[in-house]
Order: structure tokens, then sequence, then C-alpha cells
């Protein structure tokens, strides 16, 4: 075998290797550069929680992270998707390739971490409890009292399945009888009309929800009068080995801060000023 054969053989050898190896990498384009390309952010959502999210009278989605989500999309030049699906259908939704990225004010927990890479909170927030207005419990009570005064037998507490809620439910309300309910302002309505005698929500949406119906419920353990019952960080992510577009996602937020709009935009929508010193601190500073 000459030489010059050898050297045809290698050469046509490395040819064959980058021809091989192409197609893969082309399979393997960066979350970024899907976007980029397909010039569409594909957002999922849960239109069920005003005022994080929801639909006004005209179909539109509006809310605060809604506004986070379409500062995203006009930085990067796209258009913004709202895929609205079930709360439990949301990481299902990311896993199938439905949606890039959920915004959605998801609580950061280790088992949804095990399928979603999480970008830094975009939200400090918390669970309350929320009790009809006649409840004995006073507005200022602690979480010693609330838990004792629910976690009886025959209490109905209703919170979203596949929720943080459930979970806090479970765990700290194990004896309460569990109702359903199909998203925060659904159990809200149960507990007004006594169909239930508790639920668990983050504060903004009770909070919210209290001050568009005076006398409709009473929130409890609120972060304001004592703490909250279970503090959570809320912000959104990606599949898990798409941390990358996170990292993007992580200075977009970063800069929204930075340039006052976030706080704006949470006073417009929400009502009221962000804890802006807690959620610095969540984000670690950044």
């Amino acid at each position: 075998m000459t030489q010059n054969y050898l050297k045809f053989l290698l050469v046509a050898g490395t040819v064959a290797s980058i021809l091989a190896i192409a197609p893969a990498q082309a399979q393997q384009k960066s979350l970024m550069d899907q976007v980029l390309d397909r010039k569409e952010l594909r957002v999922g959502v849960e239109l069920k929680y005003p005022p994080i999210m929801y639909r006004d009278p005209g179909g539109n989605a509006q809310g605060f992270e809604v506004e986070l989500a379409r500062s995203m999309c006009k930085t990067l030049n796209v258009t913004c998707n709202f895929v609205d699906v079930e709360w439990a259908a949301l990481i299902p939704a990311l896993q199938s390739g439905k949606i890039d990225i959920i915004i959605a004010q998801m609580a950061l927990t280790p088992a949804r971490a095990m399928v979603v890479d999480f970008c830094k909170p975009f939200e400090a927030t918390g669970d309350v409890v929320i009790v009809p207005p006649q409840s004995p419990l006073a507005e200022d009570a602690k979480a010693a009292d609330v838990v004792a005064a629910l976690n009886k037998s025959g209490v109905k507490i209703a919170v979203q399945l596949g929720s943080v809620e459930q979970q806090v439910r479970t765990a700290v309300f194990s004896n309460a009888t569990p109702v359903d309910s199909q998203g925060p302002v659904d159990a809200f309505l149960q507990v007004a009309t006594g169909r239930a005698d508790a639920t668990l929500a983050d504060d903004v949406s009770a909070l919210k929800y209290a001050n568009e119906h005076p006398g409709s419920i009473k929130v409890l353990l609120d972060g304001r009068h004592q703490p909250y019952l279970r503090n959570f960080p809320a912000g959104g992510g990606v599949l898990r080995g798409n941390g990358a577009f996170c990292r993007w996602v992580d200075v977009a937020v970063q800069d929204w801060i930075n340039s006052g709009t976030y706080e704006t935009t949470y006073l417009k929508e929400v009502g009221w000023a962000p804890p802006m010193a807690q959620l610095q601190l969540l984000r670690g500073g950044y």
C-alpha cells in the first residue's frame, strides 16, 4: 500500500467523520439559537393568576410576568407566543417541546429542578392562608394558632392540584379534608361561598383579590402582619440541559430591575411596591 494511498484513506476518513458529525451538531442547536431562528419565544403560562398572569376582557394575556416575558421578547426581537395550559401540564409541555420556557410564578423546588433548569427568581413571595371574613382567626394570628385551628378532620382546605400549595397542605394540614380547585380565584370563591373553610395561595394573588373584593375573604400569615406560612422564590425555567438560556434571562431580568422598569411595572400591574431587597437577596444580589 503506497504512502499516497494511505494519505487518501486518511483524508477520506476525516471527511466522512465531519459529514457524520455535522447533522448531529445541527440537531444540537442551543435554545437561544432555536428561538432566534424561529423568531418566536413560546412562553408557558396558566392565565388564571391575576395580577401575575390572566386574560383581560378581550382575551389577551396580561399581568406582571406576562409583561416581563414581553420585555424579553422585545430585547430578542422575536414574537411572544403565550401558550396557556393547565398548571399540572406546564412541565410536561416543556418536556414535549410545546413551549420553550415557563414564566408562571412557579415555585423553585428540588423535585421540579430534576426536570427544569430554573432561572434566578423573578419574584419574592410566600404562601398565605385565606379564610372567610367571619373566621375567629385574626389577621395577626400566629402560624401555630392558624395551623391548630385548621388542621382538623372535617376542615375543608381547597388548593390546586400540582401546585406548591398542594404540597404545603399535605405537609402542614395533614388532618384537614382536601378539596380541589381550578386555580386561586376558584379557591377564593369556594372560601367566600362556604364550600371550603380555607385555601392556600401566594400573597400577591390573595391580597389583590381581597383588595378588589372587600369583605369576601381574610388573608392570614401575609408576610406583613405575621411571617408567611412558607416563603418561596418564584420564577420560571427551561428544560434541563438548556440552562444557558436561563443565564441570559438572569441578565435580562436584572437589567429590568436596574433600570427601574421592574418596580414601575409591578406597581402598575399589582398595585403596591415589590419587596426589592428580599428579591435581590434571593437572586444573590444579581
